[in-house]
């Protein structure tokens, strides 16, 4: 396994939340890890008594609270602003977009800005309101990907120089950071949150550029502000097509408030 992958898969937690935006979701990678043979023993413990147990601890604790994020939790609700800045395509940049996530098992509903994707049991649904184009199809079939080895997490983040620390200021809100400024790939993982609601606030993530990964000036910036949560929404208001799209006489019709929007029909 590369290392690009082994640091991908701690990152790759939060995916559920921002796969519209980034698209990284690493299946193979998983399946590669799951797959890795166990150390002997001796290796094992030698590993184990060279554990840091504070940064074990950071660790820990960045995990936790980045748990409803990851790709087994198949039911919830995130209201958000989203930001992706590439330091090399400034004009491109999105800047506090709206990103709303509705998950419910298997379907889920999505808006990122002006566009909307809903994949229900029956259909995959995508509209941009800028363009005022709707897309209709057959429902998508979403892989449910496992969990995390949360247990062998330390001793591959350790060997590429990360360091965990944790900044908590004077209000409610403490940070737990993971970086390596030197590191060719992912430089920093960052969660915000409040140690009074018990939510998490704000996620950030720095990534290199490939080509040129020591150059500040081209790296990749993503944060998610998160606004509101819901570990048990009600599902059905977000992932029902009939509001942009109407079946007639076995032929599918855009809603009169949509009238002007054109339908592709696939």
């Amino acid at each position: 396994m590369s290392t690009s992958k082994k640091i991908r898969i701690l990152l790759l937690i939060t995916v559920p939340v921002i796969a519209g935006a980034i698209a990284v979701a690493n299946t193979t990678g998983i399946k590669k890890w799951l797959d890795r043979q166990p150390e002997t023993s001796s290796v094992a413990e030698e590993a184990t008594n060279k554990k840091d147990a504070a940064q074990v601890a950071l660790m820990n604790e960045m995990l936790s609270w980045l748990k409803p994020f990851d790709t087994t939790n198949t039911s919830y609700y995130l209201n958000g602003l989203l930001t992706a800045l590439d330091k090399t395509d400034s004009a491109n940049a999105m800047i506090d977009v709206a990103y709303t996530v509705c998950k419910n098992g298997k379907q889920f509903y999505l808006q990122m800005g002006k566009t909307e994707t809903i994949n229900n049991d029956e259909h995959y649904f995508f509209v941009d309101h800028a363009a005022q184009k709707m897309m209709l199809a057959k429902a998508k079939e979403v892989v449910q990907s496992p969990g995390l080895p949360v247990n062998e997490l330390y001793d591959y983040i350790h060997s590429e120089g990360f360091v965990f620390t944790k900044e908590t200021g004077n209000n409610r809100l403490s940070t737990i950071i993971m970086q390596n400024p030197n590191h060719i790939s992912y430089k920093e993982l960052s969660v915000q949150y409040d140690s009074v609601s018990r939510q998490v606030k704000k996620i950030f993530m720095r990534q290199a550029d490939v080509t040129d990964p020591m150059n500040a000036d081209k790296e990749k910036w993503i944060t998610l502000v998160v606004k509101d949560w819901n570990d048990d929404p009600d599902a059905s208001q977000y992932l029902s097509i009939h509001k942009f799209v109407q079946k007639k006489q076995d032929e599918w019709v855009i809603a009169p408030a949509y009238h002007e929007y054109e339908l592709i029909n696939q």
